[in-house]
Formats: structure tokens, C-alpha cells, sequence
């Protein structure tokens, strides 16, 4: 059995149908590339995040690294004098670090009195809005020296700033 003419012009014509029904209409592709757009732009989003997480983690990490510093240097003291200061770090590191701020608080301890509480904050981030603290307490090195009875015993190194100061305990007559 052999194909007529009217069979092969048919399959044709079927051929054709097919390959017109085959391809993308409009709509669809601009359905394809609205959906892919919204992707892409979640994907941006995260991105952005997490380029930010990375420059909180720099900054936490730099503001612990700086209140270490400050802390060493307060230990090295010994016994850093009461009260509270602050300042940049310009001085330590210059043009490094302009967006932190750093503030100490020296305070004494009320049952002994050769411990000081050292708070130290560094205070950093945008508009200085976030802060790092380190709280330490530092001990004389000094021995304590033994009062009679009833006293609180004294410290050599604070009982010198103490004399003049008329403190009660404090000798007499010297």
C-alpha cells in the first residue's frame, strides 16, 4: 500500500499543527520571567543580609578586641584610681577605629577594701548605637596591713591617699 498524494499533504498539514502548538505563547514567557525576577531579587535580599551579618561580626569582634586592650591596660595599673573616664582611640590607634568610643568605671567594692570593680564599655556601630562590655574585678597586689580589732584592715596603697584626707583609722600625729 503506497501513500496517495491526499495522505502525505495530510501528514503534512498534521506536521504543522504540531510544531505551531509546540512553541512558548507570550504570556508564558512573561510568566517564566516574572517568576525568575522574583527569585532573583530574594536571592539579592540575602545577599544584602548577609554582607551586613558579616560587617556586625567585624565590629563585634573589633570592639572585644579593644575592650581586651583597654583591660589589659587597666590591669597593668594594679590598682587603676577610682572614677570614671573616656575617650576614642585615636590616641592608641590612630584613624583606625573612628566609629568607637570606649568608657571606664572604676568603682570600689564595699566588703573589701582592696577589690575595684573595672567596668569597661566600648561603645561602637552606626550613629554609636551598640555597646561591648567587660567587667573585671582587680585586686592589690599589696599585702594588707593588720588593724586592731573592730578596723577594717587597710591597704598600704590606699592608706596613703586616705591620711590626708582625715579618714578615721587613719594615724595620728606623724
Amino acid at each position: 500500500m503506497s501513500c496517495g498524494p491526499k495522505a502525505s499533504a495530510a501528514a503534512a498539514a498534521g506536521k504543522a499543527a504540531r510544531a505551531a502548538r509546540a512553541g512558548f505563547t507570550l504570556i508564558e514567557v512573561l510568566i517564566a520571567i516574572a517568576v525568575l525576577g522574583i527569585a532573583l531579587l530574594a536571592l539579592l535580599s540575602l545577599e544584602h543580609q548577609d554582607l551586613q551579618s558579616v560587617i556586625r561580626a567585624q565590629e563585634i569582634s573589633r570592639a572585644a578586641m579593644l575592650a581586651q586592650a583597654l583591660m589589659t591596660q587597666a590591669e597593668l595599673e594594679r590598682l587603676p584610681p577610682l572614677g570614671t573616664t573616656s575617650g576614642n582611640f585615636d590616641q592608641l590607634y590612630p584613624g583606625q577605629y573612628p566609629n568607637f568610643r570606649w568608657a571606664r568605671s572604676v568603682e570600689p567594692s564595699s566588703v573589701f577594701p582592696d577589690l575595684r570593680k573595672v567596668e569597661i564599655h566600648v561603645i561602637y556601630g552606626p550613629h554609636l548605637g551598640r555597646n561591648y562590655a567587660v567587667v573585671e574585678f582587680l585586686h592589690s597586689p599589696l599585702p594588707q596591713v593588720a588593724t586592731p580589732q573592730g578596723q577594717a584592715p587597710q591597704n598600704p596603697a590606699l592608706q596613703g591617699s586616705q591620711q590626708g584626707a582625715g579618714m578615721p583609722g587613719a594615724p595620728a600625729g606623724q
